[in-house]
Parts: C-alpha cells; sequence; structure tokens
C-alpha cells in the first residue's frame, strides 16, 4: 500500500463580519490532542503467561490546541470577532490536510498576537483551546 503525503494547506476559521460569513485563511497551523489517561487497578486482575500484572486505564479528560497564524488580511480581519475568551463552535475552526479532510473545533480563543515588519505583510499568530473534536479525518 502506498501512502500518498499531503500537505496541510487547509485551515480556516469562519467568522461573521457585518452580517457576512468570512473564510479567513492560514498560513501555518498546528494542532495537538491528548488524552488523560486514568489509572484503575484492582485486586481481580488475571496474570499474563510470564506473571505478570498489567496496570487497567481509562480513556478521557481529552485537550487539545490549536496554534494558527497567518498574512494579516485588511478585507478578512477576523480580530472583529475572534477576540481572546470568545467561544467558537464546530462550524468555526476548521484545521485539515485538504478541504474535505480534517478536523472541525469547537472551544475558546486563548490568544492572539499581531506583528508587522517595515517590509513585510503583517502576521497574525493565535492560540486556541480545544473543547471538542466534532470531525476527526476519514
Amino acid at each position: 500500500m502506498a501512502l500518498t503525503p499531503l500537505a496541510g494547506k487547509a485551515a480556516r476559521l469562519q467568522t461573521v463580519i457585518s452580517a457576512v460569513t468570512v473564510n479567513h485563511e492560514f498560513e501555518d497551523w498546528g494542532l495537538s490532542l491528548k488524552t488523560e489517561l486514568i489509572e484503575v487497578n484492582g485486586f481481580e486482575k488475571t496474570a499474563d503467561a510470564d506473571g505478570n500484572y498489567w496496570n487497567a486505564y481509562l480513556q478521557g479528560l481529552n485537550s487539545g490546541q490549536a496554534d494558527f497564524g497567518g498574512k494579516y488580511n485588511s478585507s478578512k480581519t477576523f480580530t472583529t470577532s475572534f477576540k481572546p475568551g470568545v467561544s467558537l463552535t464546530y462550524t468555526s475552526l476548521y484545521c485539515g490536510l485538504t478541504t474535505a479532510i480534517g478536523f472541525t473545533l469547537t472551544g475558546k480563543c486563548e490568544s492572539i498576537n499581531v506583528t508587522t515588519a517595515v517590509k513585510g505583510a503583517g502576521q497574525v499568530k493565535g492560540v486556541f483551546q480545544v473543547e471538542g473534536v466534532t470531525t476527526y479525518p476519514t
């Protein structure tokens, strides 16, 4: 089976500016999802063939963080509706390998950082704390 590499180009934040839905496209993004495993052990375990007992775990307490960045586009400025502390629903933030294969997220904006240089376009970076992943790549 051959694997086809995909570039992570599809990332967008969707907000509403003056009653118009706008897709803000990012140049860079990163997504980290993890789960905390809860150890649950008891005395009614069965040893393996070597006489070893193995810890058992429940999965849960998931968390995640999305980092995003790109050039500031004054016609699609998301800072009017995407501010630290703002909650977003699953239709708002998408991080994908393609426009059809990716993660749709819910959560809150943690921070936004806007910088500029004399000879370059303004850059926007931010952090989004994930509270739920409604779709995974299929």
